[in-house]
């Protein structure tokens, strides 16, 4: 049955439409009503489920079910979700009248799931608890009570992560987030090799190999904030270091990758200028070893629910720090003065590469994100003098750095053609045209041509102008036909007409 539920109705009830998929082919509204959260009790187990209680009855149900842990429901737009019930093969559609209802349901049907909705967007960092647990309850439920972290209770542990229902998982994090938890988890590493790593027995529950599968295990709950405690700076040694002793190994003295060694190589991370936020450079670590552990350590074991989380986390970092990179006028200025060769110290040339490389990625950073977080770092950029910046270092000695100008440019040309067209037009024919014209016939660096050729034709395409004579076209075509044209045709001149032999 579907047991009462005393939540408060701010929480617990959300206006929407039921909708019922026809044998047609056809929605039908079954009517309007508020979705309630609930559990329904079946074989002495307590299964989430939500019911919709109609508008104008209360004592009348439009829909009642539990939440399947099958991937059944779908989010259409912001305000609708949309699922197959798998036991009658009925479809069924709930219209939310605001889409924050409707985020609040989705954050429920992920839960269940054992998913966080990690959004870029107004999300939770934790992930775990957001107003999804609330509107259900879930937050006052008691965590599972797991076995001490200790060397004779790993097999226990193992089992019990590993047999835990999706819509208990919830319970499961907090148990993992319980005050001392995963501290005392991870020294348990230090306690094994303290008894000499090397004398390994090679058998399948060897306590390394369990204490593998079981942070393997957690890790792959796609928990948010339990893999962020996992990587935070005082435990992300352990962590890969449990992770080297993956039993598929048998002889892992010779053979276990070092990951510990790599990550305190003193040249890994490059500091071009200094970044004073703590909390911002807090995450630029966290999201290298997001990446590091996705592309890594995890690459073997990984499945596409883990993938989207560590890509969504990874993402709302890149996020934060863009922002603060965007407002932060100190920061970008220094960055500047440092590309321009300014105050440079006796490493000066590394100093500058340095600045151009973290340019770069800054960049790149904000190529996959929304076009919204795009245009703020451009505009910081640019106001800048990002354009003046990469023309000049176009024509550099440094093949590395003409290279990373050159994709820096080519990143700006297909997040906005018009700003570069404009800079363009504007230094007329003796500018970043010419220089890029002098390059693809002159250069001798094959992966160059292509990008500058890609550069030239995205630059001269004006077929998406409008209207189609505007005088942006008008002026770039004519400064690249008088000033360039003809150099640009003159070695095709050369090979049809060669010289005679002596």
């Amino acid at each position: 049955m579907i047991g009462d539920s005393s939540l408060p109705a701010e929480l617990a009830t959300r206006r929407v439409k039921v909708y019922f998929l026809s044998s047609d082919g056809q929605w039908d509204d079954r009517g309007t009503g508020y979705v309630k959260c609930d559990v329904i009790s079946a074989n002495e187990l307590e299964l989430p489920a939500f019911r919709v209680v109609a508008e104008n009855q209360p004592t009348k149900d439009l829909i009642v079910t539990k939440i399947f842990e099958d991937d059944l429901y779908q989010r259409q737009g912001d305000t609708i979700v949309t699922w197959t019930n798998p036991e009658t093969q009925e479809d069924f559609g709930l219209s939310f009248q605001e889409a924050e209802g409707a985020q609040v349901f989705w954050e429920l049907i992920c839960l269940v799931h054992g998913k966080s909705p990690h959004a870029v967007d107004g999300e939770d960092e934790g992930g775990g608890a957001g107003v999804g647990d609330d509107m259900c309850g879930l937050s006052d439920m008691e965590p599972i009570a797991l076995p001490d972290p200790e060397v004779g209770k790993l097999d226990l542990l193992v089992d019990t992560v590993a047999s835990v229902p999706h819509h208990q998982r919830h319970k499961l994090v907090a148990g993992l987030l319980a005050e001392g938890f995963i501290p005392r988890l991870l020294k348990v590493l230090d306690e094994l090799e303290g008894d000499g790593a090397g004398e390994f027995e090679h058998h399948h529950n060897h306590p390394l190999h369990l204490l593998f599968r079981l942070v393997r295990s957690i890790i792959m709950l796609n928990e948010p904030v339990v893999i962020e405690r996992l990587l935070a700076d005082q435990h992300v040694a352990n962590t890969l270091g449990i992770l080297e002793y993956d039993p598929d190994y048998a002889d892992l003295a010779e053979r276990r990758t070092r990951y510990r060694d790599y990550l305190h190589r003193a040249q890994l991370f490059k500091t071009a200028v200094p970044i004073r936020c703590a909390s911002t450079l807090a995450k630029i670590h966290l999201t290298f070893r997001l990446a590091y552990l996705k592309d890594v350590v995890m690459a073997r074991y990984i499945d596409d629910g883990c993938l989207a989380t560590l890509r969504d986390m990874m993402t709302a970092n890149k996020v934060e720090i863009l922002g603060h990179v965007e407002t932060d006028p100190d920061l970008l200025a220094a960055l500047f003065a440092l590309c321009r060769g300014e105050g440079l110290g006796p490493d000066g040339e590394e100093e500058r590469r340095n600045g151009f490389l973290f340019l770069k990625e800054i960049l790149e950073m904000a190529k996959p994100l929304g076009m919204a977080h795009q245009v703020g770092v451009h505009r910081a950029l640019i106001g800048q003098g990002l354009f003046p910046l990469l023309d000049k270092e176009l024509v550099s000695g440094d093949e590395g750095l003409r290279g990373a100008c050159t994709d820096m440019l080519l990143c700006s040309l297909h997040h906005d053609t018009a700003l570069l067209r404009a800079y363009v037009s504007k230094e007329g024919g003796r500018g970043l045209l010419g220089r890029l014209v002098d390059t693809l016939i002159a250069t001798d660096e094959h992966d160059l041509k292509p990008q500058v050729g890609e550069m030239l034709r995205g630059l001269l395409d004006l077929s998406s102008l409008h209207p189609p004579t505007s005088p942006e076209k008008d002026e770039l075509l004519g400064v690249f036909y008088d000033h360039h044209m003809a150099r640009l045709l003159l070695p095709l001149a050369d090979e049809a007409h060669p010289a005679p032999p002596p």
